[in-house]
Order: structure tokens, then sequence, then C-alpha cells
């Protein structure tokens, strides 16, 4: 753990700031400026710490008193996406490049070659998703640049003034940082034989979360087509075979496998990015009592944002979908339901545009995650240089970080806060399932209602199990949800 490492400094010490700014009420339309916000933000909102001033973090005391430094006790996530950048320097210490199965070039499945680095440029959203759930601080060491002898008209070199490198802390944070990540890599767009191999190795390893934050195309679609057969819906082509190098699978084939991995541990999966009435595949599959945990985004008041899917209409459907919601970064929108413009963006001036469309809600935060060192990632360097091993000298820290936003984001969080709760559960002696007598199953909010999905919401659902533990009190039970 890094915080033992140097000197056995809390996690909250490590990431403790000057606070979080408050949101400018005033804006500049325009201007291209946003106010200032701590990159940990989010921590505050969803009860992860106590005090935005200081970081302290009761949850975070507790499990590093429980886990100490036994690996062994270490809450295990399985993320299946892209490969995450494993030598990051706040994910070196949470992912274990041996656990790393690479399925995208077979179906077979292979241990990722820690050199083996071709990935890294398409993995970006792996290492978001990591960062989100389990980054730890951590120091890195910066080489200094050289400096210009103004006397001697060169360049100085390295000088003993002028130290080769100086320690630089980067006190970023996950949700649970005291979780292991185990990467099951997939590609961007995998077929389902590609899942099916990836579902059966997440059941194998049998990990305490598993995290899908992103959607499965089935024939080129998030959204596939249904019909109704009697009182049963299956998607055009669904049972199809489609062939790949390792054999002939279906995206049943994969919902199978899906379902059964769902009632062994917790899977969470993007409701996806459009304001529809249904969500992408695979969290569509979620119903009342089997499947996965579906994700959506929202503001810290618990409010729809601008593209996640429609948690009313999602939840007045038939199958009665588990759908949480949690933060995520807001994204602008106009059309004929929502105007909702970002007031701090930069817009040409002859638009002229109406303030009307500024004066909104508009969250000045974004979610700040863990990206791909370099010129690779959502937010790449300007310098071909790459860190390519653990205690490796950086030229610039710029890279390592980026602005991530969707249903992903909040999937993610959402799985780091469920990873946290069970550290919290099992640091009291208790496995997820465990209800609290009196008490009903957790499901997730009632259509109509806003609630943000925070670490208390987290421990209830922990409380209640997989799905094969969801079953409803005796009707006489007069108790109320669990909060």
């Amino acid at each position: 753990m890094a915080g033992r490492e140097r000197g056995g400094r809390r996690m909250s010490e490590q990431v403790q700031n000057q606070g979080v700014a408050k949101k400018d009420p005033h804006p500049f339309k325009g201007t291209g400026r946003r106010p200032q916000f701590h990159a940990l933000w989010h921590l505050c909102e969803l009860g992860v710490v106590d005090a935005k001033d200081s970081f302290l973090s009761k949850a975070w005391k507790k499990v590093e008193d429980y886990v100490g430094s036994d690996k062994r006790q270490q809450v295990k996530v399985a993320i299946i996406d892209t490969l995450p950048a494993f030598t990051h320097p706040n994910l070196a210490d949470a992912i274990d490049p041996a656990a790393i199965c690479d399925f995208t070039l077979s179906a077979a499945g292979k241990p990722f070659q820690a050199k083996d680095r071709r990935h890294w440029d398409y993995g970006a959203h792996g290492t978001a998703v990591a960062g989100l759930i389990a980054a730890r601080p951590t120091e890195i060491q910066m080489i200094r640049p050289a400096r210009f002898d103004g006397d001697g008209g060169q360049y100085s070199g390295i000088e003993d003034k002028h130290p080769e490198s100086v320690s630089q802390e980067l006190p970023y944070c996950g949700i649970n940082p005291f979780a292991q990540i185990i990467p099951i890599v997939v590609s961007a767009s995998p077929d389902p034989a590609m899942i099916v191999a990836a579902l059966k190795h997440a059941n194998k390893i049998k990990p305490d979360v598993v995290v899908i934050a992103d959607s499965w195309e089935v024939k080129g679609s998030a959204y596939p087509a249904k019909e109704k057969d009697d009182d049963t819906q299956h998607y055009t082509d669904y049972a199809t075979p489609i062939g790949t190098r390792d054999g002939l699978k279906t995206w049943e084939d994969a919902e199978a496998v899906l379902r059964e991995l769902c009632t062994a541990t917790f899977v969470f999966c993007a409701a996806g990015n459009e304001p529809r009435d249904r969500m992408v595949y695979p969290a569509e599959l979620s119903t009342a009592q089997s499947g996965p945990w579906a994700v959506g985004a929202c503001d810290f008041k618990g409010k729809d944002l601008t593209y996640t899917p429609q948690s009313d209409a999602v939840r007045d459907g038939t199958d009665n979908p588990r759908l949480v919601n949690t933060l995520s970064s807001e994204h602008p929108r106009f059309d004929n339901k929502v105007q909702k413009l970002d007031p701090w963006a930069k817009l040409d001036e002859e638009l002229n545009l109406p303030d009307y469309l500024f004066m909104n809600e508009f969250p000045a935060q974004d979610i700040v995650a863990t990206d791909v060192p370099g010129p690779a990632g959502y937010n790449p360097s300007n310098f071909n240089h790459l860190p390519s091993k653990k205690n490796d000298k950086h030229i610039e820290i710029a890279s390592l970080f980026c602005r991530f936003a969707g249903t992903s984001a909040s999937t993610a969080l959402a799985a780091g806060l469920v990873s946290l709760a069970i550290a919290l559960e099992r640091a009291d002696g208790k496995e997820p399932g465990q209800t609290k007598k009196g008490k009903r199953p957790y499901k997730g909010p009632d259509a109509g209602t806003s609630e943000l999905f925070t670490l208390d919401k987290a421990l209830a659902l922990v409380q209640s199990g997989f799905p094969r533990h969801l079953t409803e009190p005796d009707e006489d039970d007069s108790a109320t949800q669990a909060p």
C-alpha cells in the first residue's frame, strides 16, 4: 500500500488539499474558463470521505486496518474492458500484470505479457474505469529540464544545484484504494465468442465485483430489435451463430453465461449514453430478480443527466430492472426536448444565443480519471516519452489524467462503492447477502424517485446480496426499504 510505504501516512493524508472550490454563481457565458474544482470532488458527494478540507474517511481507515498488508483480504474487481495501463503510477499497486487475461486474439485467452503494450494505445477506457475504482495515491520522479546559461550561451545540462529529478506527489485516489483490479481484456467491439470466453473466465476466478462499463453490439446495434413471440422476447438474429477463429457462438450463449455469473457476484453494466426509454445491451438484461445491475448517470441530486436513459421510463418497463444512478460529467444538449448548454464552453459570439440557454444548473465539475501515460489516451502528451516501468521518470503529468464521462464513469463509481461496501462488511465479519432483519432487499429507487447512489446505498445493496438472494419479506412485514 502506497500509504504504508511512505512512513505509514493514512490514505486521507495523501489526498487532502485546499478543498472543493465553490461553483461560480455568475459564470461568464462562453469564456472557456471553468471554475476550479477539486479533482476528487465526487468522493465527498458519494459519502466516501467525511470532510472536504481534510479528506478524512472513516470507511478508508476501517478497510485499511482490516486489509493491512495482506493482499488476500483485498476485494477483487474484474473489469471486462480494454487493457488498462497497468504501469500507470496510480494503478501500479492496484493491478497485478500476472492476473491479466487477454481474449482479443483468441477465445482461449492467454496470460498477458508485461512487455507487450500494443493494446495501450486503445486502452484509455479501461484505464479510466480502473482508476475510478481503485487508484492509489503515490509519488513519481520528474525529470527537470536543462536550463539555458545566459553567460555561457549554452544549455547547462544537469548540475548539482539542479538535481536530475524531483519528487512529485500524485494524490489521486479511487473509490476503494484497497481493492485489486483484475483486467479481463476484450476489444472495443467484441464478438460473442470473445464475450463468452471472458465471462467464463470471470466465473472461474470468482471476483467479488464484475464491471462491464460498455455496451455490446448485437448485429451492429447496442439496441437489438425486439420481437414478441408469445410471452417471451427475443432478438432479431440474436441466436444466429457468428463465425470466429474460435468457432461459432451466439449472443444467447453470452447471455446464459452472464446470467449465471450474476448469481455468484455483483455485475454492473453501463445503461447507455442516449436519453431513450430503454437501456443498451447487456444492461437491459436486468430485471427485478435476475441479471446485472444497470447504472445510469445523474447529478448530485440524483436527477438524470442529459444523455442517460430516462430513469422513470426504464423503471416503468415490464422487466422492472434494477437501475441505480450515480455521478458523471454532464454534456450539453440542444434538441426539441432539452436545451441545456455549458455556460463556460467557448462559443462563437456571432451565434448570439439567448441567455436562457445558459441559465441552468449545469455542473461545474467533471469526473477526473486516470489516463494512458504518454502520447496515447484521451488526454495525450505532446511528447513521445513513455515511462515503461513502474519507477521510470516522467517529464510531464498532464497525460496521466483525463476528464471522463458517460454511464461508463457512473458504472465505475458504482462498482467502486460496492467494492468498498463489501470490504466494510467483511471488516465486521459479514459476507454479502446478510440482509438486516426487517429490511427489504435493496433494488434501487422506484419510478418517479430521484436518488443518488452513494456508499450508504451500496451497503444496503451488498447486504441484500446477489439476485438469487433477492426475496421479498412477508406481506405483513411493515419494514421499509433499506436506505
